[in-house]
């Protein structure tokens, strides 16, 4: 996602200095925004063996998406990746005006990075936020190993239904993405 302000009538000196200003303002927001994904309780159900609440207890999250430890590990350094990206750019006429352009990531993006390799086209990070079926299908093992034809080798779908519900829904890349944005916003109406 992508804010851009022009700055009109300004000394060249006055717009690198507001430049650097708003560049300094915005890695102060992208490392409280990296931090506040982080710490998230979906992020860290996935680098974790908990459900943050989604499976009402009957898993963890990793393990019923199907996926290891090591690649939810490896889904979230490539959200940290794109979140690491975010910019800040300046251009146009030095010595009259100057565009400013703040790029912040897109759920799109995030969503595109958090693949379920079994299901072609799915995100687990979506299904997090618009929820997924299967859970009364669900059943997680002791860490035993008896499952070890298992996706992620902690469960399995079952044949049989085992309970009735389904998993919670939860905003989660959604609303990080969209704070992460707005308070980028607001740096460049501020100036």
């Amino acid at each position: 996602m992508s804010i851009n302000k022009q700055l009109d009538d300004v000394a060249k000196k006055e717009l690198r200095r507001q430049v650097r200003k708003i560049t300094g303002m915005f890695e102060l927001v992208k490392k409280k925004h990296t931090a506040l994904f982080l710490g998230h309780p979906v992020t860290q159900a996935m680098l974790g063996d908990s459900d943050a609440g989604l499976l009402k207890g009957s898993g963890s999250l990793n393990s019923f998406f199907g996926i290891t430890s090591g690649e939810a590990q490896d889904h979230i350094n490539e959200i940290l990746k794109i979140y690491g990206e975010s910019y800040v750019s300046s251009a146009g006429q030095a010595k009259t005006s100057r565009n400013i352009h703040i790029y912040t990531p897109s759920r799109e993006e995030i969503f595109a990075a958090t693949p379920l390799s079994w299901a072609k086209g799915r995100s687990w990070a979506e299904g997090v936020e618009k929820g997924f079926g299967g859970l009364g299908y669900f059943l997680e093992g002791d860490g035993s190993g008896k499952f070890s034809n298992s996706r992620s080798g902690k469960g399995i779908q079952t044949k049989t239904k085992l309970r009735s519900g389904g998993a919670e829904k939860r905003r989660y890349i959604s609303l990080l993405v969209n704070n992460f944005y707005e308070e980028s916003e607001q740096i460049l109406n501020k100036i």
